[in-house]
C-alpha cells in the first residue's frame, strides 16, 4: 500500500509541477493554429472529472472491498483508467478536427 501511496504523492508533485509550468510559459508569439485555450481547459477539467469518477466507480466495486491495499489500488486504476478514455477521445477528435 505503501508504493501506491508514494506513487499518488508523486503524481500529485509532478501534476503540481506541471500546472505551475504551464502558468508560466509565455504564450507562443505569431499566430500558429492550435487549440484555443478554451479548449485546453474544458478538456484538462474534463479529465479531471473523468478520473475522480474512474476512481468513485471502481473504488465501489467488489474488488476493492477485501482490504486498503485493494481499494487504493482499484481507485488508482480507475482514475488512470477515466483519464485514459478522455485522452484517447481527444486525440480523435483531434485528428478529425485537424483532418477538415
Amino acid at each position: 500500500m505503501i508504493m501506491y501511496v508514494g506513487s499518488l504523492g508523486g503524481l500529485a508533485v509532478l501534476g503540481r509541477w506541471f500546472a505551475a509550468w504551464y502558468r508560466r510559459t509565455p504564450p507562443r508569439p505569431g499566430r500558429w493554429p492550435g487549440v484555443p485555450s478554451k479548449v485546453r481547459r474544458l478538456v484538462v477539467a474534463t479529465s479531471t472529472v473523468a478520473m475522480a469518477v474512474g476512481a468513485v466507480v471502481s473504488g465501489g466495486g467488489d474488488a476493492a472491498t477485501v482490504g486498503a491495499y485493494d481499494l487504493v489500488r482499484a481507485v488508482t486504476i480507475g482514475g488512470v483508467a477515466g483519464a485514459g478514455a478522455v485522452v484517447a477521445c481527444y486525440v480523435v477528435v483531434w485528428h478529425v478536427w485537424r483532418g477538415r
